[in-house]
């Protein structure tokens, strides 16, 4: 049986062993973020979906041998899908919706 790899929710890190996952705010394994991400229950990087992507982006391009363009189209496509820029998705949009 194949095992499959899960990625970090905010940046795409594989989570490939416990020691890379982060910690929840009780000092708890967390199994959605990577330890570059989340740590004691809080994003260690408070920044857009966009500023992570341009934040990813060579250490991808540079990991994978693909060209940085390439990766971030590819990094545009699947970061809206991640639960981290879901939620600030929904987030933003009650927000806009309270505010008229």
């Amino acid at each position: 049986m194949e095992k499959t790899t899960k990625y970090c929710q905010s940046c795409l890190f594989p989570l490939d062993s416990e020691e890379v996952y982060g910690t929840t705010s009780d000092g708890k394994k967390c199994e959605d973020y990577c330890i570059h991400c989340f740590e004691k229950g809080v994003f260690t990087l408070e920044c857009s979906m966009n500023e992570m992507i341009d934040f990813c982006v060579p250490y991808y391009a540079k990991e994978s041998g693909e060209k940085e363009e390439i990766v971030k189209d590819r990094f545009n496509k699947i970061f809206p899908t991640l639960k981290r820029w879901k939620q600030f998705k929904v987030l933003f949009k009650i927000n806009s919706l309270n505010s008229q």
